[in-house]
This record gives C-alpha cells, structure tokens and sequence, in this order.
C-alpha cells in the first residue's frame, strides 16, 4: 500500500552537515574565475549559467537546514561579495560601469544566499565601511540608469542599509551640484518601495536604516505624508505594503522618542487602511497591519524584566505584585483594549502568517503588562477555543475552525514560550492543546488542521522548557501518551517529527517517524512495548485513526493495532475485537471500515494461536459479520465495505465457523457480491476468503459450478472467477485442477471457440493458470498431471504472441508479462522437482524447452523497457535453477548456456531496460541457430518500435553486427549476411497483409540499407535476388496502400536501393509511382529522399544538378498533376540514364 502523498522517497534521509561543501567549493571557485568587467561570450555565458544553476541547486537542498551553512558562510559569501565590491570599485573610479552580465549572475547567487540563510545572516558579511558608502550608492545609481536584473538592486540596496548603520555624517558625501545624498538614498528607496518584487523589501530595510539617523530625522516627517498620500489611493497596492514595511521596521528599531510625534499618524493610517477592502485583501498587508498594531502597543507600554531562564514561571513570582501593578496600571494607555481585540481579530485571519505575527504581538504585549491584565489577555485568547467546544467535546471538527484554533493555539505557544501561563490557565491551556493535537478533518479533496496540530506540538514544547517540573507533573503523563500517540500515528510527517521533538525521548527519533509505514509498523509497537503508553496508544487508534477520514490511515492503523495486540493478544486481542464489533453497526461508513479492517488484522493474529479463548473470539469474528446487511454492501461506494468484509471472512474462517448448523452470516453469499464487484480489490479480497476457506472445505462443487458459469459471464464476473480460481488451495480436490485449467486455457487460447476478447479478463485467466500450476503439490512432481502441465506451457507460449492494442497502447503487453512471469516460475519448480519424476522429458523435451527460451528472448529484444527487464529476471531465475541442480543439467542440455548466463548476470548490475548496453549482447545470440528466428523477430519488432530509446540502439547493434558477417557462406552453421536478411524477408512475408506485422519489418530493412549493410548482397547472384524479392515485397500494390507509415516505408525502402547497379532498373516503376501518388505527403516525402540519396551517390550520374534542381523547384506539395508528372518522369529518365552509363562502363 502507497504511504500517502506526505511521505516522499527521500524523506528517510536526514541532512545532518553540508555534505556538499568541497562540491560547493569547486563550482564556487569556477564560477569567480572569470573577469566581471569583460563580455561573455555565448558559450562562457552558457557554461557560466549551468555553474550558478548547480550552485543554486545545492543551495536549495538544505533550504530546511540552513543553519548548517553557518561555518562555512564567511568562506562561502566572502569571496562573492569581494568580487562585488571591486566592481563596485571600478565602476567608482572610472565613473563609468562596465559589462552587467556577469554582475547580474553574481547578485543572483548573493540573492540565492540571502533566499536560502536570511538577509539578516547575510548583510554581516558585506563591507561595511565609510568608504564604502559612495562606492555603493554610485554604483546603485548607475544600475538604476539602465535595466538590469532585479538581484543587483536587490543586493545593493542590502549593502546599504548595512552602511547606513555606521555613525559617520551623511553629509560628508554630499555634491554641491547635486542634491543631498540623504534625499537621493530616500528617492531611490521610495522608488523601489513600489515594486512587486523582492527590491521592496531591501528598500524597506535601507529607508528603516536611513530614517532613525540623527541627521535624517526631519524626513520622518516627509516619508509619513507621503505614505498617508499612497495609502488612500486604494489600487497602489504594493507602494502601500512598502510603507508599511519601513513602519514596521521603524517600530522594530526606533526608539519611542524619535517616533513619538507620528504614532497618532500611524494609528490613523492603520485605521483608513482597515477599511479599504482592496488593501485588506492582501495576505502580507493584513500581516504588517497586525505586526504594526503590536509593536504600536509594545512601544506604549514601560519595559519590565520578565525572567526569561528556563522553568521558570513569571506567573507565580508573586512578590511584590501588587505595588508593582499599582504603579503599572497608571503608564497602560486606554487605547491597549483596541490593540489587544485588534490581535484577537487577527488571530481568527484566514492566513497562518497573519496569526502568527498576531500571536507574536500579544505575547509581546503581555509581557510588559500586569499579572492580572496578561490573564485577562490569554483568556481571551483561550476563548476562541469555546467557540467550538461541543464540536472538540465529541471530535467532530468543523473546517471553519480551523483559523481560530491555530491562532489561539500560536499564541498559546508564544505565551507558554515566555513563561507566561501559570496557574489553572495551564490547566486549559495544556487541556486546550491536548484537543488541538487531534484536529484532522476532510475539506474536499485535501486535510484541514496540520496546522493547528503543528501549533499544539510548538506549545507543548515551549511548555515543557518555560515550567517547572512541580506544575508540570500533574499532566506529564496524559501529555506524554497524547505526544507519543501523534509522533507515530499522525497523518502528516511534519506533524510526526513535531510531536516527537516535543516529547523528546529516546524511544522515537525523526527516522523512526519519517516514513508513516514505519512509524505505524515499527515504531508504535517499539513504543507499545512501554506498559505506560500501550493502552494510550491502542485507545488513540481506536477512537481517532481508526475513524479517520483517509481510508489509507484506517487500513495502517488496523495493521499497527494488530501488531500492539500480538505484544499481548490473549488480553488485547478478545478486548479490542469486541469493542469494535460494537462498531460495525455505525450509521457512519468510515467507523465501519475501520473497525472492520481492525477485525481483520486481529482474526489474522488470533488464526496463528491453538488458545481455545482466542479461537472462540476468532468464531464471534466471523458472526458478527451477519450484523451488516447485505444492502449496505451493494450500496454506492460500498466496495470498501464489501472488501474489508471479505477480508474479516477469509481471516475469521474456521472449521466451526464454516459449519452448516453454524449461526453465522451468509458468507457464501457475501463472497459471490465480492467475486462479481467492478472493484479488482474487492475481487481480491474475495479470492483471498476462498484461498481460507479451500484450505477448511472441499470446494470442487464450486469449481465445476463457476466453470459452467464462466464462459456466458460477463467480464467482470469472469475476472472474478479467474481470480479465485488461481488463489484456491487444490490439496483438497485435486480433481478441480483440471476443471479450473481447461476453463482459463479455453478462455485465453487464440482462435480457440471460448477466446475471450477481453485484455483484462485474458490477463487475470494466465495469472491463475501460473498460481495453480505453481502451487505446492498440485501439478508439478505429481505424475498425474503431466497433460496440464504440457497444456500450460502450450497456453504460455500461445500468451507470448498476444500483441492486443487499442487506444491504451500495447495492452498485449499485460499478458505477456504474466506468461513470463508463469515461465520463471514454473521451469524453476519442474528443475527443483525433476529427480521426483518418472520421465522429465515427457514433461518438457529438450526442443521444447529451447522453443520457450527463445520466445523470452524475443521478449526480450523488443521494444516496451518492462518487458525486456522482466524478460531478463525469469531467464535468470530459469537459467539459475537449471545450473544448480544437477539432476536437470543432465536431463536438459541448454545451447549457449554459459553466453545466456553472462547476459542475464552483468558484473555491473545493469537490467535489460538498458538498450544501449543490452542490444549490442544480445544480437550475438543470432550465431547460435536455436534462437535465431525468434531474436529476429523481436529485433524487428524493436526496431520497428516508434520509441527512439529502443529503435536507435536496437536498430545501430543489428546493423554492426551484420556489417562484421561474410556476405555468404558455405557452411550452414556460420552465420552470413546473405542467411540474415533472407531470414528476415521469409519473416516479413508470413502476414503480408497485417501491417501490425510488416511495417516493423520494413523499418529494419530500411535502418540496414541506410547504414549500407545489404549493398554488398548485390555482388552475388543470389544477393541479387534476394534484393529484387526485397523491392517487389515492398513496393507491391503501392497506388493501393492505405496505410500512411506502410508508404512511406515502402517508398524509403526502394529510394534507398535506388542507387545499387544493378537493383536501380527495378525500382524504377515504384518511384514514378511514389513521385505521382496521389497524397502531396508522399510525393513531397518520396522528393526529399530522393534528393538525400543523391547527396551520397551517383543516381543521376552527370546529370546531378538538373536531377536536384526538378526534385528542390518542383511543387511536389500542393502543385498540379500538370506539374508534378512531367518533373517525376524526368527524374525517373535521368536516373535510367545514370543507371545505363554505369552498366556501360562497367562492361
């Protein structure tokens, strides 16, 4: 079963260190080699690109680790901004700038360092000297002059907000012809504060840095008015963001006097900006108005030193707290309740940044409160919460919950972060967030509350590091169960590695929890294995994962719950079972999946035991399944039901509970629904009970009932039928092997009366044919059915010709995968079982089995990837049993045994799906005469594949090995070019008519007369012949074809022998054809062959310019008969007299 789209394939591996640092180093050295202040070149620039592209890459994959850059940064940025800095230099002291391509791409990789570490780790490692400033502003000015990329302006609005932090005069740079560099700095970043892109944010860094300089502090005044004129025109969106970024930042970082004349201001623009809705659409504006809000009140509001050392609790520091609030409430202005309800407000936002920076404010905030005024804060705040307290009561949350609780619960966080919930507030706070951890609901296609569960996670964490261990003992137990229950049975992965961080112990790790299989399978049992946590962790499935909405989550957490019984199944397992046989009866279809999928697992559990008390639970198993009307299973999108029911049978089947007196449910009845279910899982999961029950009951009746049934069945109950044909346990009655194998032969023997045409029905029919053939004591070393096994291999070999197509592509391939598959297993079994057997050989003779080996490689050779890997596993699985048993080494003599070895066990571990590697080995198998025809035949089909993976190297290693062969030969066992192609023709003309068959024949004569392998036929008569048989094979009945790639074959075909001596007479009649027939592609098509032929042979003789001149200027395309005919005639006139000068000099 997949794991879920939360778990990835690479989320096992945990990135612990810049393992890519010496990597990192070389491509870093390469990409500053080069000279910032030269062009480069298409090429250099080309190479330049890919470098910083691989430098990004290795950036991005530790976006999530970032800290482990840290010791490397200086060695890693320092060289960068060097170069930065001497062009910058450069560009000061001539005044003018040089070439900006290669300063763009190294601003793109000083952006990719702030993207991936923070600007603010970044900016440190700039020059940040006085002198530094007019190199940076020039250079800054010059770049704005022209367009350049926006990383440029980006980085060198960064460099100087750093510099603006040094306490040195603006002024001392000021020009006497120019205005003040003050007022050029606060241009340029007003400018870019009405970008969309990321030069808005540099610039609202550097106007934050410009205006808390003592000699800029009269242009606050100027930028406020100029932000209260931008943000009453409601369509400038980003220039309103802009300003409030620099507000923000200037309340970060200002002091309380410098901004003390425009606090109203900002109140007021805050308050015009709340009720413009085209602004308060936007996510990041609604996000600085809540950051503005709190840093509004935090600055109003005297600074108290609130302890910040770990388990301790500023709360119950109760001394001296009344003077202190006495003297406190005197300096909390009356407009805090609006800032506070704002925040609240905020926290309900439909956007997790907006809530979390509101979060953040009222922590901030109510830290320089009161004891008594921060309480009132969190209750507020906890009260969001009641909103849906019967819904968390019964855990039955609704997706509009969702904002209010990840606000409350971020907040919750940041309190508890600063030590700020003490007393019975921890009590709700912790109760609150125990609630939280579990929110999980469905909102269409996707989960809603990861989220919030992520929040409750980071608030247990802060709490168990800001309390002492005396508040915290009370809930150190039930908090410890509900970590330990999310860490391994939650559905997300993020949320796993949360709560396991949070608990922090040595019991889950993050590779423990990383992949969800493994953290339901082997984690929670390692866990469950602590009596302490087992019970919490069986009653979180139970009441929680097991009803979950996801019907992947029940059917993993019924396999976690069986594997925590198995620990003690004789106490948990009677327990569980009854308690979810309380459930089966639910009104609501996914609690009955779940309980039912935990039936399941528990009966597999208690079928390995003999305890007569778990046999007895195992029988009410079975029972209570007659609780579920059959109704409910043939209702709409009741197959999950009906599987999972199935599933409880085939688990729960005993002797006792088969028993016709037995008070059970219609289980013959519920297996038939399962076996005619459109559904293939429910079809298996019906085939599975039968598998059970074979195993208890004598169930030969039912084969010959279902083989009367199959044949008039529609496909779906024949698909049924198959399948639990092939998974029933024959030991019982052994006379049904038969009955089921002639009616599955019948069905899928070509031209046979009872072929069925269905692909799905044909494949599902040879993959019981291999079940049972393969079974354990049924067919193979049992004398008697010797006839089926001859039988089966005669089906097989049939199924390896199956080439069923339609608009899905080659679905023939599913059929022939499986008679593989029957191949790799069955041969292995008749080797392992030879010495059992009175006569091996009437079982499979030698040219028999040589016949099966070479029909894989045919499979082998051809063109889908998956057939030739699959192809190569059973030829080695064959060849492996035959070597290591020495009884079969003697009955059966494989040809080329050690060649066929080598090929299927490559020293590198390459696989058949390998063309290029695997094509060039296999065609040497054409030497060997047993497997000759059939490899021929595959490579054609390769090679006439429209996949170029498969037709270029199958297609380039037939031609090289036919270009090594003797032209002819003498001897009948060595191999000539003369027996290849003669093969090959006798091949193509079996099915003259069936294009499926001739058109990949034709493509593999064309790919060997266009390499120039066939030329040297026409020296010998008998090459001769041949070649002529080639032509009128191909161009036969050519005016009368009506398939596109037959024409065209067809026409390449005879064009590219146009130019042999002594075949050119022949084509002659085809070519005037192709260059007169009546679709202007051919005709067009047939020109331009034509012509490339041309270019490398003599076809026209000295008349080549005339020929090339009719074949370019013609209008082949879309011109007249009146047009076309005469031109086709003359080319056909001057390749006859070409043709003619040659014999005559030739004699």
């Amino acid at each position: 079963m997949s794991t879920g789209p939360s778990d990835y394939a690479g989320e096992d591996r945990l990135i612990s260190a810049f393992e890519k640092h010496d990597e990192f180093v070389e491509l870093l050295k390469a990409f500053l080699a080069v000279d910032l202040l030269e062009e480069p070149s298409p090429a250099e620039h080309v190479a330049e690109d890919r470098t910083l592209s691989k430098l990004a890459a290795i950036l991005d994959e530790y976006q999530e680790a970032a800290y482990l850059l840290d010791p490397y940064l200086d060695e890693l940025v320092g060289r960068p901004i060097e170069s930065l800095r001497s062009y910058a230099s450069h560009a000061f002291q001539t005044g003018s700038l040089g070439p900006t391509t290669r300063l763009e791409m190294l601003a793109r990789l000083i952006y990719w360092y702030t993207k991936t570490r923070g600007y603010k780790t970044i900016v440190r490692y700039f020059p940040h000297e006085t002198a530094d400033f007019g190199i940076a502003l020039g250079l800054l000015s010059k770049t704005l002059e022209i367009v350049v990329q926006w990383e440029v302006t980006y980085v060198l609005l960064l460099w100087l907000s750093l510099i603006c932090m040094l306490p040195f005069d603006l002024s001392l740079f000021d020009d006497k012809d120019k205005a003040p560099v003050a007022t050029t700095l606060e241009n340029i970043g007003l400018e870019q504060l009405s970008k969309s892109g990321k030069e808005r944010d540099a610039a609202a860094v550097l106007l934050s840095k410009l205006y808390i300089r003592k000699d800029a502090e009269g242009k606050t005044s100027t930028f406020f008015a100029w932000g209260s004129r931008t943000v009453k025109k409601a369509d400038n969106v980003y220039a309103s963001l802009g300003f409030l970024q620099v507000v923000s930042e200037l309340l970060k970082g200002g002091t309380h006097a410098a901004l003390s004349d425009h606090l109203s201001d900002i109140r007021q623009l805050l308050n015009h900006i709340k009720e413009e809705p085209t602004l308060m659409k936007n996510t990041l504006i609604r996000k600085y108005c809540s950051k503005i809000s709190g840093r509004l009140a935090v600055m109003q509001l005297p600074l108290r030193n609130a302890r910040k050392t770990a388990r301790s609790i500023r709360m119950e520091d109760t001394q001296h707290h009344d003077e202190a609030a006495e003297e406190l409430e005197e300096h909390i202005p009356e407009a805090m309740d609006e800032h506070v309800e704002e925040l609240v407000t905020f926290l309900q936002d439909k956007d997790t940044i907006v809530r979390y920076s509101a979060a953040k404010g009222l922590a901030r905030i109510s830290e320089r409160l009161p004891v008594e005024f921060a309480n009132q804060v969190l209750e507020s705040i906890l009260s969001l919460y009641d909103l849906y307290e019967d819904a968390a009561r019964a855990q039955e949350y609704v997706p509009d919950a969702e904002g209010s609780w990840q606000g409350a619960t971020l907040a919750c966080a940041e309190f508890a972060r600063r030590g700020l919930v003490g007393g019975e507030q921890l009590s709700s706070v912790l109760d609150w967030t125990s609630k939280a951890l579990l929110f999980d609901i469905r909102k269409g296609a996707v989960s809603v509350g990861s989220n919030v569960r992520d929040a409750a996670a980071y608030v247990m964490w802060a709490s168990a590091r800001s309390q002492t261990s005396g508040s915290m003992r009370p809930w150190a137990v039930p908090i410890a169960q509900r970590l330990i229950a999310v860490s391994v049975f939650d559905r997300e992965i993020t949320i796993r590695r949360a709560a396991s961080a949070a608990f922090q112990e040595n019991d889950i790790d993050f590779y423990a929890v990383s992949i969800r299989r493994h953290a339901f399978e082997v984690a929670a049992p390692e866990v469950a294995k602590h009596k302490e946590y087992r019970a919490s962790l069986l009653s979180h499935l139970e009441t929680v994962t097991l009803r979950h909405w996801d019907p992947q989550m029940r059917s993993l957490a019924a396999a976690a719950c069986r594997r925590i019984c198995d620990l003690d199944l004789s106490t948990l397992g009677p327990a569980v079972g009854a308690r979810q046989e309380q459930l089966i009866t639910h009104p609501d279809n996914s609690i009955v999946h779940g309980s039912l999928l935990a039936l399941a697992n528990i009966a597999e559990s208690m079928a390995q035991s003999a305890d007569p008390e778990l046999q007895a639970a195992r029988l009410q198993v079975f029972r209570s399944m007659s609780k579920i009307p059959l109704r409910k299973l043939q209702s709409f999108r009741g197959e999950p039901l009906l599987a999972t029911v199935c599933a409880v049978l085939g688990a729960s089947a005993s002797p006792a509970a088969l028993n016709r007196g037995s008070n059970g449910p219609p289980w013959q009845e519920i297996l038939e629904l399962g076996m005619k279910s459109r559904d293939e899982s429910v079809q298996d999961a019906a085939a599975d009970a039968w598998s059970r029950i074979s195993d208890i009951l004598d169930c030969e009746k039912h084969v010959q009932r279902w083989a009367r049934d199959f044949p008039t069945g529609t496909p779906v109950i024949q698909q049924g039928i198959a399948k639990v044909f092939g998974k029933l346990k024959y030991t019982r009655f052994i006379h049904g092997v038969e009955t089921a194998t002639q009616c599955l032969s019948a069905a899928v023997t070509t031209r046979g009366p009872k072929f069925l045409p269905t692909i799905e029905v044909r494949r599902d029919c040879f993959v019981a044919l291999r079940q049972i053939v393969c079974q354990d004591g049924v067919v193979i070393a049992s004398n008697e059915q010797v006839a089926v096994f001859r039988a089966f291999l005669r089906v097989i070999q049939d199924g390896l010709r199956d080439y069923t197509s339609d608009q899905r592509g080659d679905v023939g391939s599913w059929v022939r995968l499986e008679c593989l598959k029957a191949l790799g297993t069955g041969l292995p079994r008749l080797f392992q079982h030879c010495s059992e057997i009175l006569d091996p050989l009437h079982w499979l003779d030698n040219d028999e089995l040589h016949q099966t080996l070479a029909m894989m490689l045919k499979q082998g050779a051809e063109r889908l990837d998956t057939v030739r890997d699959e192809a190569g596993l059973q030829l080695a699985s064959i060849l492996s049993a035959h070597s290591s048993d020495s009884t079969a080494r003697v009955t059966w003599k494989i040809d080329g045994e050690q060649v066929l070895i080598a090929l299927c066990n490559d020293e590198e571990a390459r696989t058949w799906k390998e063309g290029s590697w695997f094509f060039p080995k296999v065609v040497q198998l054409l030497l060997i005469p047993t497997y000759r025809s059939c490899l021929l035949e595959g490579l054609a089909y390769g090679i006439g594949s429209k996949t170029e993976s498969t037709l270029g190297p199958a297609g380039q290693a037939l031609s090289d090995f036919a270009e090594r062969l003797p032209v002819s030969s003498s001897d009948e066992d060595t191999l000539s070019l003369f027996q290849l192609a003669q093969e090959l023709l006798l091949q193509a003309k079996r099915d003259l008519s069936n294009n499926s068959h001739f058109i990949p024949y034709l493509q593999t004569f064309l790919v060997l007369l266009q390499a120039d392998v066939l030329q040297p036929l026409s020296d010998t008569e008998e090459g001769r012949t041949l070649m002529q048989e080639l032509v009128n094979v191909a161009s036969r009945n050519a005016s009368r074809m009506k398939n596109v790639q037959r024409i065209l074959l067809s026409m390449k075909i005879v064009t590219s022998a146009a130019p042999i001596p002594t075949i050119t007479a022949m084509v002659l009649g085809p070519l005037l054809v192709f260059l007169t027939y009546s679709v202007p592609k051919v005709r067009a098509e047939t020109a331009e062959s034509l012509y490339l032929v041309a270019q490398t042979s003599e076809l026209f003789g000295e008349n080549e310019e005339r020929g090339e001149e009719l074949l370019l200027e013609t209008p082949w395309l879309n011109g007249h008969e009146s047009d076309f005919n005469p031109a086709a005639e003359e080319v056909i006139r001057l390749i006859r007299q070409a043709a003619e000068e040659t014999d005559d000099r030739r004699y």
